[in-house]
């Protein structure tokens, strides 16, 4: 699913929702040496609840440095 399509998804499930709590809690950092730094791999515990769904979730986040802005090129819930 591309960036719109996921953006859309997401709007569309949050629209009924009354809240949205989310604790996230960096567990490791890695900063790649090769490629001048310009890739990452965080791997954090996140913890989400609305008023009709609750979750605990591991997950590791392939990051790339863009323009002096981080994006999120790939993701991995374990």
């Amino acid at each position: 699913m591309n960036y719109e399509r996921f953006k859309a998804h997401k709007e569309r499930v949050n629209q009924s929702k009354r809240f949205i709590k989310l604790h996230i809690e960096s567990r490791s950092f890695l900063l790649s040496q090769k490629d001048g730094g310009s890739i990452a791999v965080l791997r954090i515990n996140q913890d989400y609840a609305s008023d009709n769904f609750k979750s605990t979730t591991r997950k590791t986040l392939y990051l790339r440095e863009e323009q002096g802005q981080w994006k999120i090129i790939g993701d991995i819930a374990l």
